[in-house]
């Protein structure tokens, strides 16, 4: 009897870890960084909408940074990528940070992606 005292009840588990999970989270959107902001809002996908949405305006706000720095951001698929740089909020005081993201994104997988340039071209002034 006195042992079912000293443990938490299932509830207070479920309770304990969503808080201890919560606590992660916020950690995580306090360390968003250019270099990482993109995987942790695919992560948050799962588990955190208001972390996915932290880590997706923080990448839309940063966007000439991510793109100069970031490794997540070459492993982007062409429809992530396009959906990026036709958002609204996208942060961007000329495009040709646009233009430049876009080429290095192909130079990463040139062979891959060569012919994709102009699927950029009719989605964006570019």
């Amino acid at each position: 009897m006195w042992l079912q005292q000293l443990l938490p009840s299932p509830v207070h588990q479920n309770n304990a870890v969503l808080g201890l999970m919560q606590a992660c989270f916020l950690f995580l959107e306090a360390q968003l960084s250019p270099e990482d902001c993109i995987g942790i809002c695919q992560f948050a996908e799962f588990y955190s909408p208001e972390l996915q949405q932290a880590a997706y305006r923080y990448l839309l706000h940063h966007f000439g940074l991510v793109a100069k720095t970031s490794d997540e951001f070459l492993a982007l698929s062409l429809d992530q990528l396009l959906a990026i740089i036709n958002q609204e909020g996208l942060n961007v005081q000329q495009d040709h940070v646009v233009v430049e993201a876009i080429m290095r994104w192909i130079a990463h997988a040139p062979s891959e992606r060569h012919g994709q340039f102009s699927a950029f071209q009719s989605r964006r002034k570019i």
